[in-house]
């Protein structure tokens, strides 16, 4: 089932998507906004009861809750949205995956149990519960999950990412904050201010160019790479872990070298400061 609206202009995309899943589509060359809704494992009637309406610039796709029988509910439908790029996207789904190909403006979207994958969010609020979270590129974040795995590729603001017993890993940030209770948290690079903190998992930096890093860990180790030309200052101390670094002493950097703060504590874990 198709549904065709005759407008260019970026809208907002609200969803309720319950079990089943979404696909959206941010696209310059899109002539006018697609919605198709195909069923799967018997959505039929759940495909041709899901509603779909644009008004004052809000696209509006709510999918109704499958019937149940006595093995559970029955039917799920795919929805895919093809708008134009700035556009925004809120949606809730239960357990259905949501995947969004494309720069958007704003996403927020909850999640139960279904993973979450974006290409692209100019500003990005993100929370599952099981399933893993990825965004390609953002200015600006918000990300928590409960037992998925979070994966953030670059960001170029001021981005904060939770998770409970899941894995954290950023490629490249500026500015940064991780939590995990028993997860590992990994940032690629960094040219800014990182902050890292996890219960039983181990924190990763593996290059910093400038700026400040503080990590607290309890019983997970700590390792942090300082970038080849880069001054660090440390402040490392662990309760019964050991503390090493590959660094050599030598003065302050000049008003035009790059330095960096280094902040790590531990409990038990061990830490490591080495050059990148």
């Amino acid at each position: 089932m198709r549904y065709e609206f005759e407008t260019t202009a970026p809208v907002t995309l609200a969803a309720k998507m319950r079990a089943s899943d979404l696909t959206v589509i941010a696209s310059e060359s899109a002539p006018l906004i697609v919605v198709d809704v195909e069923p799967r494992r018997g959505g039929d009637d759940l495909a041709a009861a899901t509603r779909v309406e644009l008004a004052h610039g809000r696209l509006e796709v709510a999918v109704p809750k499958s019937t149940g029988g006595l093995f559970g509910s029955r039917g799920s439908v795919l929805v895919t949205v093809t708008l134009p790029t700035g556009s925004a996207i809120d949606v809730e789904t239960g357990s259905g995956d949501v995947r969004a190909q494309g720069p958007l403006a704003t996403a927020d979207i909850r999640s139960g149990s279904g993973d979450v994958s974006l290409e692209a969010a100019e500003d990005a609020r993100l929370v599952g519960g099981s399933g893993d979270i990825s965004l390609g590129e953002t200015g600006r974040a918000v990300i928590t999950s409960g037992s998925g795995d979070i994966r953030l590729g670059r960001s170029h603001g001021r981005s904060e990412l939770r998770s409970g017993s899941g894995d954290v890993l950023v490629d490249h940030a500026t500015d940064v904050s991780v939590s995990t209770g028993s997860g590992d948290a990994t940032v690629g690079a960094a040219a800014g201010r990182v902050q890292l903190a996890s219960g039983s998992g181990d924190l990763v930096v593996r290059s910093i160019q400038h700026g400040e890093v503080g990590a607290k860990a309890a019983s997970g180790d700590v390792v942090v790479g300082i970038a080849r030309g880069t001054a660090a200052l440390l402040d490392c101390s662990s309760i019964s872990g050991r503390v090493s670094s590959d660094l050599e002493a030598g003065d302050e950097p000049g008003e035009e070298e790059n330095g960096v703060v280094v902040r790590l504590r531990t409990v038990s874990g061990d830490i490591r400061v080495q050059r990148a």
